[in-house]
């Protein structure tokens, strides 16, 4: 009967790679991805900040686009009351009823949708659609108009329906 030899057990992951110049090797391969990784988030993240060679609107330009502490109170509640009218008039307010305050329409509640904080997220969904919501083009709804539509939401989604600037 053959002899079985015994399973090499490893301490370690430098004695599992065995020889110096192999261990060089595995960890310059796993380095060299790590650099690509971080070269491809950057280089994508210059995709996200701008567009057709012009910086997002200002209000957005930092890194926080999820928020408006970067705007000052007068600017910002300009925008809320400018972004009710367009919620208004772009027909949002026909699903998302009472200003966005109601259930009952085709659209959710966007008093307490978490989705209606995140600007990203409300840019993509007005600009492409998806079943019910319409698409809206640039040419229908201008960024700085969708800026000021997500200020409203941001807006409504922290104060009461009295709260909102006339």
């Amino acid at each position: 009967m053959p002899t079985r030899q015994p399973t090499k057990q490893y301490r370690n992951a430098e004695s599992a790679l065995g020889d110096p110049p192999v261990q060089a090797t595995v960890y310059g391969v796993w380095l060299t991805g790590i650099a690509i990784g971080v070269v491809l988030m950057i280089f994508l993240a210059g995709f996200t900040i701008f567009k057709n060679d012009r910086a997002t609107p200002a209000a957005l330009s930092s890194a926080d686009r999820n928020s408006l502490a970067q705007t000052p109170d007068e600017l910002r509640l300009q925008y809320v009351k400018e972004g009710s009218t367009l919620f208004n008039n772009q027909g949002c307010a026909g699903c998302h009823q009472g200003g966005g305050y109601q259930a009952g329409g085709q659209g959710p509640q966007l008093n307490r949708s978490a989705n209606a904080l995140d600007f990203s997220y409300v840019q993509h969904l007005v600009r492409w659609g998806y079943n019910p919501m319409p698409a809206y083009s640039k040419e229908q709804l201008s960024d700085q108009d969708l800026y000021k539509i997500t200020a409203y939401l941001q807006f409504i989604h922290r104060n009461p329906p009295e709260a909102v600037p006339k």
